[in-house]
């Protein structure tokens, strides 16, 4: 079936954008603004720029109205409300404790990989927790996720937390850094695949119910997919795995030759963020490789819908499951992939942390 829809709406963006209706660069925040309506997802911030880079990662966000944690009128403080209308918003509201904004896709120096370096007091990221060390401080514990390669963001118990039994507890947590189309199906006349630029990176996580097809390097026994994980990792060439309930282990040799051919008969639906027309799957595959906020891609060749590429990507910032206010907490993201110039020094928080790392340790 043609998706004469979602063609409509696109053609309406472009005509927008041909007389100037959706907003160029707009990265200022509107302190004490509400974008009432038009809401198409609400997800957990810790900040106003944090729900910012969300609605920019997502493909049909245009604004945004974040509720911020001095919100005391009802129990939706860290709501991150993302939306989208005719690329403006159609009222403006001036309402307390709530900061708005726009879109970063618009903003190319401004839509590079996540970096919040924050540590937020008093504030709990709260589930998606998977390894659990002691440290001395929420700067050490930052320091831990930032040299795990699977954490995204993490959560210290410092010394006013109220169980003595959980202080200096840092919980490391991730959710999810693999793209997932939303929906998978299959399409006589479709075909679908991944953005070399998702490939190119070793991908460390289980993907549950999922099949790599692809030659294996060995298979061995195996108690679970952790104790598979650990096999994979320390076999010289092994790079991907699949694990079975019979208890064996498939060790594979190469990620990228499981996703870079693509999947015919294949259509991953929904998640569109642009549509454009090219004359086969190749020319499809190339405008996502170019595209650096594309992540997979379908192509569309029927009788009623010719020559259809279809552009998507989903949300990769690190979205916690809940985010509440809680006394001696202090939660904070990985700043991995932050970086600075080799002649500057590190961030001063970072350092200042670790200094009273250091002091804390030799007066316990």
């Amino acid at each position: 079936m043609c998706r004469l829809g979602k063609i409509l709406l696109h053609a309406m963006c472009i005509f927008e954008r041909t007389l100037c209706l959706c907003p160029d660069c707009d990265d200022q925040l509107k302190v004490n603004v509400d974008f009432p309506g038009n809401d198409i997802l609400q997800v957990y911030s810790p900040d106003a720029i944090h729900c910012q880079l969300t609605c920019s990662q997502h493909h049909s966000c245009q604004f945004f109205t974040f509720l911020r944690q001095s919100w005391k009128y009802d129990n939706r403080t860290f709501y991150c409300y993302l939306k989208q209308s005719n690329g403006v918003p159609p009222k403006e509201n001036q309402l307390n404790d709530v900061t708005s904004g726009y879109s970063l896709r618009s903003c190319p120096q401004k839509t590079g990989g996540v970096c919040i370096r924050r540590i937020f007091t008093n504030i709990d990221f709260d589930g998606a927790d998977y390894r659990v060390l002691l440290t001395g401080c929420a700067g050490e514990c930052q320091r831990a996720c930032i040299a795990d390669p699977a954490c995204q963001f993490f959560r210290f118990m410092n010394s006013e937390y109220q169980n003595s039994i959980d202080r200096y507890k840092c919980f490391l947590m991730y959710s999810g850094t693999v793209p997932r189309p939303p929906s998978i199906i299959p399409s006589s006349f479709a075909v679908s695949g991944f953005s070399p630029n998702f490939y190119k990176e070793k991908v460390n996580f289980i993907l549950e119910n999922t099949l790599i097809p692809m030659r294996n390097v060995e298979e061995v026994p195996a108690v679970s997919a952790e104790h598979c994980q650990t096999l994979c990792r320390t076999h010289p060439r092994c790079t991907f795995f699949s694990y079975s309930s019979r208890f064996i282990c498939y060790l594979k040799q190469s990620v990228e030759s499981a996703l870079k051919d693509p999947f015919q008969n294949v259509d991953f639906l929904g998640a569109d963020m642009l549509h454009v027309m090219v004359d086969s799957p190749e020319a499809c595959l190339k405008k996502c490789t170019d595209d650096p906020s594309c992540q997979f891609y379908t192509y569309v060749n029927s009788i009623s819908c010719k020559k259809d590429c279809y552009l998507k990507r989903v949300v990769s910032v690190p979205l916690p499951r809940s985010i509440a206010i809680k006394s001696g907490v202090e939660s904070g993201f990985s700043i991995r992939h932050c970086g600075y110039n080799c002649k500057q020094k590190p961030p001063l928080r970072i350092s200042y942390l670790t200094n009273l790392c250091h002091q804390l340790v030799i007066h316990m």
